[in-house]
């Protein structure tokens, strides 16, 4: 199955962090590392420190996109680079909105990548995350979070 029609058949029914991509790769020494994880941890990993991703123009093979209730879609697409991989995760569970997340301490983060939302100096929150580019909303109007 090509990895369009894989991941438009699987976001019809199960969000990014219910997917798990797996994949495999070769190493600058030779050997191969296969990664298995959830689509939104894959690809937060991908703007953060990179311990699951190779780099973008690496080769991935065996690539399958697994479902909860079982289902596997292999897919058929042999000569697809890792940031081929990443940008068509993207388009199908990251290009809408992002809700930020509110941490304990009151930090504003990316619900995609994590990265943390800074105010500006006149006090206005990003509409667009820093590190992504997603589209961010905010779960409540910050003005009144500063009572909190």
């Amino acid at each position: 199955m090509e990895l369009k029609l894989a991941l438009a058949t699987v976001k019809t029914h199960w969000s990014a962090e219910s997917v798990d991509v797996r994949f495999t790769f070769e190493r600058m020494d030779n050997s191969y590392a296969t990664v298995t994880a959830d689509a939104k941890a894959l690809y937060k990993d991908w703007f953060s420190d990179c311990r699951m991703c190779p780099e973008n123009g690496e080769y991935v093979h065996g690539v399958t996109i697994g479902t909860p209730d079982g289902k596997v879609y292999l897919v058929e697409d042999i000569e697809l680079t890792f940031e081929e991989l990443m940008e068509a995760l993207a388009s199908y569970f990251f290009r809408g909105p992002s809700v930020a997340d509110r941490t304990d301490d009151g930090v504003f983060r990316c619900g995609i990548c994590g990265e943390e939302l800074v105010c500006s100096d006149t006090g206005d929150m990003p509409d667009c995350c820093p590190n992504c580019g997603t589209a961010v909303m905010y779960p409540v109007p910050c003005i009144e979070m500063e009572g909190v």
